[in-house]
């Protein structure tokens, strides 16, 4: 059986992510505006727009976070930028929108990574990376030796 060939992609941050982020944002300003306009207490005059700024800037903040790095595939092995060069573990595709993938990631160690992978942002090897991730998730996960077993 023959495997996809070797590919080595830059994960960007999800945009897609972020015009959601503003989308819902500004649809919570909108109507904590339609809220306050109806209150004749102060406090929620405050309060609401106050939340609404600290939870836009909390969003940001987990947006800009969000790990980027180089997934790579090199025939047999996923490796990923942010577990120290040893190969992933286990990949699996949570989701899968054919130009949008969710894709679960667990290192040697058992740390998990989620990236979200879209193929406006890498078009060019969009198709090969598909092939790669769905080959890798079908094979087996890298099993740890265990010695004195044979």
């Amino acid at each position: 059986m023959h495997r996809p060939p070797p590919i080595s992609v830059t994960v960007p941050r999800a945009d897609w992510q972020w015009r959601v982020i503003c989308c819902l944002w500004g649809v919570g300003v909108l109507a904590s505006v339609a809220f306050v306009q109806q209150q004749t207490t102060t406090w929620p005059r405050v309060l609401l727009p106050l939340s609404c700024l600290l939870v836009g800037a909390v969003a940001w903040r987990a947006w800009k976070n969000t790990l980027t790095g180089r997934l790579q595939w090199d025939g047999q092995c996923w490796y990923w930028t942010h577990f120290d060069g040893l190969p992933v573990r286990e990949l699996s595709i949570l989701l899968d929108f054919q130009r949008l993938l969710l894709v679960k990631l667990v290192s040697q160690q058992g740390d998990v990574t989620w990236l979200w992978l879209q193929a406006a942002q890498m078009d060019r090897h969009w198709l090969a990376l598909r092939r790669a991730l769905v080959d890798g998730a079908r094979s087996p996960p890298i099993q740890e030796e265990k010695p004195g077993v044979v």
